[in-house]
């Protein structure tokens, strides 16, 4: 199984710099004064949205309308239209950073309401993707189908790193 996300992963990374955007929008909003959420739209126009919010000890990080998913196990795809299945081998995700590599954990998929998938994992703050996210100059949430690679500029690092500030126990 190993083997079969290091070839996806090298697939992946040439899916990624082919599809990378311009950051259109990374934007904090903080729902009802609580918690605050981190969301990146440049991708809008392939239907998918990032959207990152944190606990006392966590990196939440969420794909929203992933599309063309496939089960690394046996090769078959996902169907990206309602009532589809979800494959067990392709619920899986990573955050990937052009610091680190991408590690792979099993995320929680729910059908998107339109289109795809929404893919959410949760991450420990100590993770190193996530330590690196306030130098990286590019950031992706990694998954077995569709992958985009945002790049981050200086306005884009600012915004991702006065939302890391927010995340954890007062530091």
């Amino acid at each position: 199984m190993k083997a079969a996300f290091a070839v996806i992963s090298c697939f992946l990374l040439t899916a990624a710099g082919s599809a990378a955007a311009e950051p259109r929008g990374w934007v904090i909003d903080r729902a009802d004064q609580g918690a605050a959420i981190l969301t990146y739209d440049g991708f809008a126009d392939k239907g998918v949205t990032y959207e990152f919010t944190c606990t006392n000890n966590a990196l939440i990080a969420r794909e929203i309308g992933v599309t063309l998913l496939m089960d690394p196990t046996d090769g078959q795809k996902v169907g990206d239209d309602p009532g589809s299945a979800m494959r067990p081998g392709a619920a899986v995700m990573a955050l990937f950073t052009d610091r680190t590599k991408p590690a792979f954990v099993t995320a929680d998929a729910k059908p998107n309401l339109h289109r795809g998938w929404d893919l959410t994992i949760n991450l420990p703050l100590d993770d190193p993707a996530v330590r690196a996210l306030p130098k990286a100059k590019a950031v992706s949430l990694m998954t077995t189908g569709w992958t985009g690679l945002a790049e981050l500029g200086p306005r884009a690092s600012a915004t991702l790193s006065s939302f890391l500030r927010s995340c954890g126990p007062a530091r």
